[in-house]
């Protein structure tokens, strides 16, 4: 693997090494240093019960997408949140 093709993140998933949240360049061991922004991206806003909600949250590190989340179905406080929040729980399935 060509380090120069490598963000941030991978530097530190080689290395084991945590980046910090203070400000600025990831330092590396290996001398590479290059800075990351990390972001996310709002879309498909749709209103529920009136609040406009995104349906759509794609999230970034430099230029590399992280993940992509699509809501397909939205509710304000359903009755069996608390069943569903429980370790194991399959109350969504």
């Amino acid at each position: 693997m060509n380090p120069a093709q490598l963000d941030s993140c991978d530097f530190a998933a080689i290395l084991n090494e945590t980046p910090t949240a203070a400000a600025g360049p990831l330092r590396t061991g290996l001398g590479y240093r290059m800075d990351t922004s990390f972001a996310a991206d709002y879309d498909q806003f749709r209103k529920v019960d009136g609040v406009l909600v995104p349906f759509k949250e794609i999230t970034y590190a430099g230029n590399t997408v992280t993940s992509t989340y699509q809501v397909i179905e939205f509710e304000w406080n359903p009755p069996n949140l608390d069943a569903a929040l429980k370790p194991g729980s399959r109350a969504f399935d």
